[in-house]
């Protein structure tokens, strides 16, 4: 079977199918086969026809429509990550689709991205990372490196690590020069009563 990120894509991708983190770059997922095979056991025994037919039965856990996926879907998703040609181009369609998606939300309306100020985001000082968490349970996360590369934009788009939502995340940048002329200015100007 041809990957189709197209056809994929109506309901989620083959990483998110299997419960695994979407590449950033293609060619860049650490895919252990090992790590494969039980993502796709794990998910073929979450959504079996017969044990998503005793959960709705049940009403404990019930899978919507748009998080359940069939058996077909996962080995579909299976035999093209497994392959390493096939993950390979599947994964430059992936971030390619992405690409097309992430431009037509950076337009003036701005359809199909929620928009985040910088200051809306948790930061972690120990990874330099400002992150958020998505309804997914996964999270979103910038780096500030990421930050100085589109410093020129003022936003920049980040994809959650455990689905392929995105968001806008806008953020004023501050010249370092202009901080330091205005801190000497206002020492310059402190008055100090006698």
């Amino acid at each position: 079977m041809s990957p189709s990120v197209a056809k994929s894509s109506e309901k989620s991708d083959y990483y998110t199918i299997l419960g695994l983190p979407v590449p950033k770059r293609p060619g860049t997922a650490q895919l252990p086969l090992d790590t494969l095979k039980s993502a796709y056991r794990r998910t073929l025994l979450l959504h079996h026809p017969d044990k998503v037919a005793a959960q709705q039965a049940s009403q404990k856990a019930a899978l919507t429509p748009d998080r359940y996926f069939t058996v077909d879907q996962i080995a579909e998703a299976y035999e093209t990550l497994s392959d390493p040609v096939s993950r390979s181009r599947y994964d430059e369609d992936l971030l390619k689709n992405k690409a097309r998606l992430l431009a037509r939300g950076r337009s003036k309306s701005g359809a199909g991205l929620e928009t985040f100020d910088l200051e809306d985001l948790d930061y972690n000082d120990s990874s330099q990372k400002w992150s958020k968490k998505c309804r997914c349970g996964g999270s979103y996360s910038v780096s500030e490196q990421e930050l100085e590369e589109v410093a020129s934009e003022g936003e920049v788009v980040a994809t959650c690590h455990g689905c392929s939502l995105c968001i806008r995340i806008i953020f004023d940048t501050v010249d370092e020069d202009s901080i330091t002329s205005r801190q000497v200015m206002d020492s310059e100007h402190d008055l100090t009563p006698l």
